[in-house]
């Protein structure tokens, strides 16, 4: 801040002195809103204030301003001639300006040139008549000494301080180590301050004028991408330069030869550059596929320069889409996910919408900005989607440079009450020698299997399968499940068992018992007195579905029933048929295979992969999927009654609480 406050103190001597006053077609500064900037003789801002500090234009076309601590020049258009690059500036004077790079001063020419290299600790001002006061070393012990506008020492770097320096004379008083003090005036050392002062036109020493260096010439591109799928691109390149430009050319390379091959001329635009030269070069290429080498080559008084620039073009294709995932026809589940791989030779955007009834419900967009995507390779689209009940089209629009590509998936969903159920199948059971058996059956674990995925289509969430379970492991399934339904708050609770099922008939008990039969351990179930310890009860089971749970709707179908033998202590051997009655509560209702003392046929015929009841409920439910439940069972109850030629027939008991479809898609047309 000190240094920007020293500096605009010596800008406004120097413009009061009246030695650089502003040219007076020169754009003035004003100051709105805490920039700065530049209006015309009327008030009217031709230059934003954008600038933190901006200074008059003085002698030079070109005037210093700064901006986030960093210094630089601009035209009288308010073009950045020389860019805002230094930590410090001097405005222009006797065409050179002082500017301060890494540290050190050195001296541009409004081209931009460095002529003097940055490497003085400190200056004062600038340039007056062709001289100016430097200093060399570190800037607390450095010694001061004068230069010409090409760097020629004039002043011995032998003096410690000036203690005075006239920026509108050019008169120096410049301090030795011993303290003796010599007076300077543009260059001239005079005896005594009297003699100096008394100088009324003194004429400056001569600076002999080197012969400079020839600078090669500065190639500024326009902006050019790296890859495109324009089979067209306009080059632009200026050729700035010092020196006259002798000859220039822009072409497309040929292959690998470096040959232009044949070419139409650039366009060519000639304009003066502060005192230098520039050429502007123009021309539409039409490109090849893949890499195109563009080359620009000038001649000045340096040499022959050239540089280039590399585009790859892709031509446009379109895009492809790979859908990920699953995409039911039919869902019952709310939310879904969308997934599909985008690949595209060339950049590539996505719109994912979802539309019911014609409306659109909702819509996604993202511009991919994966680097991979810019090389072409695509991009990936994962989102989760809300469905509107009915039909659903998902449809994912996607656009690169040959243009669009859609791609639709249609979805019916329908929303039904939250369902749970639980599929159990018992068939490897064991003879118990000589008290009686539960035979080994052939179809449980295929009907169960069959139910499960029928269930599992209708939107239930499954419980895992049970097959072939012990006590132990049917009753902690049938207490998870029941668990589940009430901390979940399902409202439809089914249960479904195949497998050995019995209802012992014995004088003189309170209740008529049934129970599903575990697989047996040993002999763990030897005799009738042993099924309410070692077997699950169906009465506790049906009331533990009502008391424990809040379901609406709770359905048990008991694919069991089927004979078996079995012992009492005190009366031996006894055959076993069928089950009894349960005690059924309101809202729930028992699906039996067999009506009381009846037996639920394993199979038909010996190569049967389910049971009779089983394969009814399939063909009745697949040929009336739209049915209500009841009305469900009246077929089922016909159709097994059919495939056993009267021989069995299944049993409805309860009644539920309000119409139930197993089919959540009745309503789809």
């Amino acid at each position: 801040m000190r240094k920007i406050l020293l500096l605009t103190i010596g800008i406004v001597l120097l413009s009061a002195s009246g030695v650089q006053a502003q040219q007076d077609d020169s754009p003035h500064r004003i100051k709105r809103n805490g920039k700065w900037g530049y209006a015309d003789d009327k008030g009217n801002e031709v230059i934003p204030c954008k600038y933190n500090h901006a200074f008059p234009f003085y002698e030079s076309d070109l005037a210093l301003v700064e901006s986030e601590g960093k210094f630089g020049y601009i035209d009288k258009r308010g073009k950045v001639e020389i860019p805002l690059q230094y930590a410090k500036a001097y405005p222009f004077s006797d065409e050179r300006a002082a500017v301060k790079k890494n540290g050190k001063y050195g001296f541009v020419t409004s081209y931009g040139y460095e002529v003097i290299k940055p490497r003085y600790s400190d200056v004062k001002w600038g340039f007056i008549d062709g001289y100016a006061w430097v200093k060399k070393g570190c800037k607390k012990n450095g010694k001061w000494g004068m230069i010409g506008k090409y760097g020629t020492t004039f002043v011995d770097f032998n003096y410690i301080n000036l203690s005075y320096f006239d920026p509108n004379t050019g008169a120096a008083d410049a301090v030795t180590k011993d303290g003796v003090i010599h007076y300077y005036l543009k260059g001239k050392r005079y005896p005594s301050k009297k003699e100096r002062d008394a100088v009324v036109a003194p004429v400056p020493v001569p600076d002999p004028k080197p012969t400079p260096t020839p600078q090669k010439p500065l190639f500024v591109w326009n902006d050019l991408p790296s890859s495109t799928t324009s089979p067209q691109m306009t080059v632009s390149v200026e050729i700035q330069s010092e020196s006259e430009i002798t000859s220039c050319d822009l072409y497309l390379k040929e292959g690998n030869s470096g040959s232009k091959g044949s070419h139409v001329e650039a366009d060519i635009i000639e304009s003066p550059k502060n005192g230098g030269f520039s050429k502007t070069l123009s021309r539409t290429f039409t490109l090849r596929e893949d890499v195109n080498t563009i080359v620009v080559e000038a001649t000045n008084a340096a040499g022959s320069y050239k540089e280039e620039r590399t585009i790859k073009y892709v031509s446009p294709e379109p895009p492809t889409i790979v859908w990920e995932g699953d995409y039911p026809d039919k869902t019952t589940k709310e939310q879904l996910l969308v997934k599909a791989r985008i690949s595209s030779k060339s950049d590539v955007s996505w719109k994912l919408t979802v539309t019911s009834s014609g409306t659109t419900k909702g819509s996604y967009t993202a511009k991919d900005i994966d680097e991979s995507s810019n090389s072409g390779t695509g991009c990936n689209v994962s989102k989760s989607v809300k469905l509107m009940p009915g039909y659903n089209t998902i449809t994912l629009e996607v656009t690169n440079a040959s243009g669009k590509k859609t791609e639709s998936k249609k979805v019916w969903y329908s929303p039904c009450e939250k369902r749970i159920a639980l599929v159990i199948g018992n068939a490897n059971y064991r003879r118990v020698e000589n008290l009686g058996r539960f035979g080994k059956l052939q179809n449980p674990i295929n009907d169960a299997i069959s139910i499960y995925k029928e269930l599992e289509s209708c939107g239930f969430d499954m419980m895992p399968i049970v097959k072939n379970a012990n006590l132990k492991t049917m009753q902690e399934s049938i207490n998870a499940f029941i668990d589940k339904a009430n901390k979940e708050h399902y409202e439809v609770a089914f249960i479904y068992y195949s497998g050995h099922g019995v209802s012992p008939s014995i004088e003189k008990r309170e209740k008529q018992e049934s129970f599903f039969i575990p697989l047996i351990e040993e002999d763990s179930i030897a005799y009738i007195e042993d099924l309410a310890k070692y077997a699950i009860d169906a009465n506790r089971l049906i009331e533990d579905l009502n008391n424990k749970t809040d379901c609406r709707i709770k359905i048990a179908m008991l694919d069991c029933c089927r004979s078996c033998n079995l012992a009492s202590r005190a009366k031996g051997p006894m055959a076993l048929k069928g089950m009894n009655p349960l005690n059924v509560p309101f809202g729930e209702q028992i699906f039996f295979a067999a009506r009381y003392k009846e037996a639920a046929l394993d199979y038909i015929n010996r190569d049967d992969t389910n049971s009779p009841f089983v394969t009814a409920f399939l063909q009745c439910f697949r040929e009336y999927p739209n049915y209500k439940w009841e009305d469900l069972v009246k077929k089922v109850i016909l159709k097994v009654h059919e495939l056993t030629g009267t021989y069995q027939e299944p049993k409805a008991e309860g009644t539920l609480k309000g119409d139930f479809y197993l089919n959540p898609y009745h309503d789809k047309p």
